[in-house]
């Protein structure tokens, strides 16, 4: 009889890692969205591999490794770049429509990449990706799909993860799904800001459950704010921020203010293509200081034909948000992209928790140190995602002994009414936003610890012993929020991702991670 595995999540690190388990298991994937609304599905501009003649291995280590500010793991790093180009090649065997030139693959150039190595699917990569993997998991009889469903908590016993605890949308009481492993591949947590690229799921559900479990959490000050996302006046403020791809300028936009001037000039070599780190602190800091809402990506060097034909989705996208592509230009602001930080996790994905594994970007592998470089997320779940289930394959049976580590969970109640809980979360995100963004203080990150313990404060008391989706989301963000502001107070440097206005240099002691448990 086929033991079980469930996995949390069903973006690439999930699916992927659903499809080669279900070699050996029955899989059930758990996860709270609905088709393909993940993280996976939003990646415009692709994932990163060597291909090229003129590229190489050396090269892109050295460039993540440049990007990375001196935190890299570089044994993981190493495992990334060599073990990612076949995991590619197996992904367009599986069907994955990327785009092609000649006989091969047509790669494009990102910020901080020294040579051609982008694989896409013209500009809608992670769509692609997603949805040829869900439908050959859809015909898995292995696999089975459980969307709508929010998973609350692990189910710890004497120090190992047995399984997990879920409730479905119409319920407000637990029920218990049991496994031989998990895997928590939920995604990110972009949520926990006001303005981000992320989807409404990306609510730092799996890094919250793991840390509650007793699993170590590493640099959450990491936060990688992409600088081209769609500037809409009217947004709707529950809506995600449109991504422009970093791809647009490969191919020869420029960052210019409304007046017209280049703002990268003189700030880095690379100018536009700077890392985004850079850029987005380069923007910022202009649109403080003038007071503009907004910058301006200059498209004029793109034909609109050319535009049209390589970056298909963006232009429909602009078109039906009332953005004149005509004009030569794409209003745009940073926001909340990436995080680098995450559940701590080994060579093959587990996390130091008996039965625990994690991938993805709710995973913490090291490969990104302070800052990532573009399309390498994608290439570090499938790599993580594939030696994870290498693993469970070989293994007769997963757990490694026991973690006896008393573990103490919180005391926020979960039963808020969604209206309520949407209020509560809109107040976190503007206050995350304003205190813990892109440029950071001692008195910032004060303001928001103090709104924070508010909340909690709130939350606290007698449970009701019933539990409401948003009510585990808010929960979820305000702890993920608090691990970034401490792991923010802990890191008194710039770094990467990392500016802190009241530390701005670089220090030598703080060539390490920041790391917290409970």
């Amino acid at each position: 009889m086929r033991k079980k595995i469930l996995v949390i999540g069903s973006g690439l690190a999930g699916l992927y890692f659903a499809l080669e388990t279900s070699k050996k298991y029955d899989v059930l994937i758990l996860t709270k969205k609905e088709g393909i609304d993940a993280n996976t599905n939003f990646a415009q501009g692709g994932i990163a591999a060597v291909h090229g003649k003129d590229d190489s291995f050396s090269f892109h280590f050295d460039d993540t490794v440049s990007a990375g500010e001196g935190l890299c793991h570089l044994e993981a790093l190493k495992v990334m770049v060599e073990e990612g180009p076949s995991l590619v090649e197996r992904l367009f065997s599986l069907g994955v429509e990327f785009s092609m030139a000649n006989s091969g693959p047509e790669l494009w150039l990102e910020g901080g990449h020294s040579r051609r190595r982008i694989w896409h699917a013209k500009d809608s990569t992670g769509n692609a990706i997603e949805k040829t993997l869900l439908s050959l998991v859809k015909s898995n009889s292995h696999i089975e799909l459980r969307e709508t469903t929010m998973v609350v908590d692990l189910i710890m016993e004497n120090g190992v993860c047995k399984g997990v605890k879920t409730i479905l949308p119409d319920k407000r009481v637990l029920k218990e799904e049991r496994a031989q492993a998990v895997m928590i591949a939920s995604g990110g947590a972009g949520q926990v800001f006001e303005f981000t690229t992320n989807p409404k799921i990306a609510t730092g559900d799996g890094i919250a459950m793991a840390y509650r479990a007793g699993a170590q959490i590493c640099n959450m000050e990491f936060i990688q704010f992409h600088p081209t996302s769609l500037y809409e006046e009217n947004r709707d403020e529950s809506m995600n921020s449109f991504l422009i791809s970093e791809a647009v300028r490969g191919e020869g936009a420029v960052i210019k203010s409304i007046s017209g001037d280049e703002i990268m000039k003189g700030v880095h070599r690379l100018e536009s293509l700077a890392p985004r780190d850079i850029v987005a602190r380069a923007i910022h800091s202009y649109m403080t200081e003038t007071g503009d809402k907004h910058v301006l990506l200059d498209i004029s060097e793109i034909s609109l034909e050319k535009f049209k034909t390589k970056f298909p989705h963006i232009y429909g996208e602009c078109t039906k948000r009332n953005v004149d592509l005509s004009k030569g230009f794409i209003p745009v602001v940073p926001a909340a992209h990436y995080m680098c930080g995450g559940v701590k996790i080994d060579l093959n994905g587990q996390t130091g928790i008996p039965n625990l594994f994690a991938s993805g970007e709710t995973a913490f592998s090291g490969v990104h140190g302070a800052n990532r470089l573009a399309s390498n997320s994608l290439l570090e779940t499938l790599v993580f995602s594939n030696r994870a289930a290498r693993f469970l394959l070989n293994e007769d049976e997963v757990v490694r002994g026991q973690n006896n580590r008393e573990i103490k969970m919180d005391e926020m109640d979960c039963s808020e009414k969604k209206d309520e809980a949407e209020t509560m979360k809109m107040k976190l995100k503007r206050t995350m936003w304003k205190n813990c963004g892109i440029v950071r203080m001692k008195e910032n990150l004060d303001e928001a610890k103090e709104v924070l313990g508010e909340m909690k404060a709130s939350l606290g008391g007698d449970k009701s012993g019933e539990y409401s989706a948003s009510g585990v989301e808010l929960r979820n963000m305000i702890i993920v929020s608090d691990l970034i502001i401490r792991s923010a107070y802990l890191r008194e440097e710039s770094r990467g991702l990392h500016f802190r206005k009241d530390y701005p240099q670089t220090k030598q002691e703080f060539s390490r991670d920041t790391v917290l448990s409970i």
